[in-house]
């Protein structure tokens, strides 16, 4: 492979090639896009960017193979030509890709604290509805949906300018929210009204209220977003929504109290945490029936898979504990000793370590995927409830929910590179995808 550098690629082209120059994208109609997709691509446009800038040989038989963000911001496309020989060649830029931004949902404050990443500062504060517990920013940054528990509202926040623009009514106690892959949809679950309500996030209207099963508490989409998974957590259940005609198509029984639902990569499978059977529930999304049962810690209140699909890591609440479950098999393959209460836990974009938020010992533990062992424990601020990891995975943000603030954990070094002081009570943390 052909490391190609040089000055002159820079020079003559930039973010706007791509549609991504801080203004609006041509082809997202009044949304912003702030960040490269690789799935949403011109191949034809960035051939003839690179033919310019005098890189890619123009007139031979070339193929583009990856395209990739690497996490000082930088740009690398790889692509291969047929001449006598293959050759492979690759090229690293610098798109000088806007700052990505986090919003953290402050509960005792009925705010949303908005830190530019770049910087790990606050750059806003946005008042929204009473209690602020999640938040789903769209795939096209342009706006930030908050379920907020204690005004049946759902605010939505335009991050061009950080300011509400719509609040809209839902049902009673809205606890979680999630949103399409295209951008076009968001699922509130209604905690206090048994329902999810069905927001067009073209006009900020709900178009839809589904009734599904008692004390709904978590929702996840299918990665091609034709299913949403909602789960019941008073009557041991998942709701399946048909999101094509918003209509539950499925019940499907699982264990005593499920709590959380994440969904594999593929869309292949659903898992989901049973806190008090102590069991993870494997569901098959073809057929939306449990073809496994795999007994894990007490109380497990938090799962998260790898983005490779192959391995569920399970925070287990009342057993200080994290269950490996390898997907293959479905069945755990280790248990790990973290901190007291473990209560959260998110997994590096490359797949290579999961962290894990102690909120009893006010800390954050860091286990590597390929031995699964804790390698580190990094001390934050008091009761950590939530954490996320950046796109870049660079960086893991932690909400401490008692010392009102996010601590910034820096990956290479598992240190607390910042501490931001927040809103009262921050429980939730999102960064643009």
């Amino acid at each position: 492979m052909r490391d190609l550098e040089g000055d002159s690629f820079q020079r003559n082209l930039d973010s706007s090639a791509f549609g991504l120059a801080g203004g609006r994208s041509s082809n997202a109609p009044g949304h912003r896009r702030n960040d490269y997709n690789v799935a949403t691509n011109t191949l034809y446009n960035l051939t003839a960017d690179l033919v310019t800038a005098g890189l890619y040989p123009a007139g031979l038989d070339s193929t583009l193979n990856d395209i990739s963000v690497t996490p000082d911001g930088k740009v690398r496309v790889v692509w291969s030509v047929q001449e006598v020989d293959f050759n492979v060649y690759a090229y690293t830029f610098n798109l000088n890709l806007p700052a990505r931004v986090a919003y953290v949902a402050d509960a005792g404050s009925s705010s949303v604290s908005v830190i530019d990443t770049s910087k790990n500062t606050v750059v806003a504060t946005i008042p929204v509805g009473v209690e602020p517990l999640a938040i789903a920013i769209t795939h096209d940054l342009a706006h930030a949906y908050v379920a907020n528990l204690g005004a049946d509202s759902v605010s939505v926040i335009d991050t061009a300018t950080n300011a509400v623009v719509k609040t809209v009514p839902v049902g009673r106690n809205p606890i979680s929210v999630a949103i399409t892959p295209n951008g076009a949809t968001a699922y509130v679950v209604n905690l206090g009204a048994d329902s999810v309500s069905v927001i067009d996030t073209a006009t900020n209207a709900v178009v839809k209220t589904v009734p599904v099963g008692e004390d709904p508490i978590s929702v996840a989409i299918t990665p091609n977003g034709a299913t949403a998974y909602v789960v019941n957590l008073g009557e041991s259940s998942v709701s399946v929504i048909d999101t094509a005609t918003n209509a539950v198509v499925k019940t499907v029984p699982v264990g005593d109290d499920p709590i959380s639902v994440a969904i594999t990569p593929n869309g292949a499978t659903a898992y989901v945490a049973n806190l008090r059977e102590s069991s993870v529930s494997v569901i098959d999304t073809a057929t939306n029936a449990v073809v496994k049962t795999v007994p894990v810690g007490r109380n497990p209140v938090a799962l998260a898979i790898t983005p490779n699909g192959a391995t569920a890591y399970v925070a287990n609440l009342g057993a200080n504990s994290v269950s490996v479950i390898d997907m293959a098999t479905n069945a755990v393959v280790k248990t790990v000793p973290v901190g007291d209460d473990p209560i959260s836990v998110a997994i590096t974009p490359n797949s290579a370590d999961a962290y894990v938020a102690n909120s009893g010992s006010n800390s954050v533990s860091v286990i590597s995927t390929a031995s699964n062992t804790q390698m580190a424990t990094v001390t934050v601020e008091s009761s950590p409830i939530s954490l996320t990891i950046a796109p870049s995975g660079t960086s893991v943000y932690v909400a401490n929910i008692f010392a009102n603030s996010v601590s910034v954990i820096d990956t290479a070094s598992n240190t607390v590179s910042a501490t931001v002081t927040v809103g009262r009570a921050p429980v939730k943390v999102s960064i643009s995808p």
